[in-house]
């Protein structure tokens, strides 16, 4: 995509690992959230998944991406659950959260690796899951919040 783009920051929000800068701007009076990474690597990772799960409701759209900037842009998908919500009111979304896993391992073969709440937005009563540079088609999700299984594991009896 052309690299001549207009963009007017509104605010900056926190970055991840893999990312040098990450804010919300303004483009074309379109919020869009503007990821600028710290390898080509990392972007082309992150870009490749956007581009093969484009159709999905789960994800944003790309509205732009540069290379030689190392620069990806998406529409902005709302606030992360981890600043929207106090923790008791997160968990409602749990099922849903588990069914956009399951339905993206099932379907795509494919793996967030990085399921937390901050990596989880709500726009308009729709989930997006977002930060995808962890990505694979192997599951290594860590899942350190408990939002894809329970904290306290089932008891097991012993009744012999």
């Amino acid at each position: 995509m052309g690299s001549n783009q207009e963009f007017h920051k509104t605010k900056e929000l926190k970055s991840g690992l893999g990312s040098t800068k990450i804010e919300l701007v303004e483009l074309n009076g379109k919020s869009v959230v503007l990821k600028h990474f710290k390898t080509l690597n990392k972007l082309k990772k992150e870009l490749e998944l956007y581009q093969m799960l484009q159709n999905e409701d789960f994800i944003p759209n790309i509205v732009y991406h540069d290379e030689v900037k190392k620069i990806l842009a998406i529409e902005y998908c709302g606030e992360s659950l981890d600043l929207k919500f106090k923790p008791k009111f997160r968990y409602v979304f749990k099922n849903d959260i588990r069914c956009i896993v399951k339905y993206l391992s099932e379907t795509h073969n494919i793996y967030h690796n990085d399921i937390r709440w901050k990596n989880i937005c709500i726009k308009d009563s729709q989930l997006f899951l977002i930060d995808w540079e962890r990505w694979s088609t192997e599951n290594k999700e860590r899942d350190p919040e408990y939002i894809l299984r329970d904290k306290t594991p089932p008891i097991l009896h012993n009744f012999w």
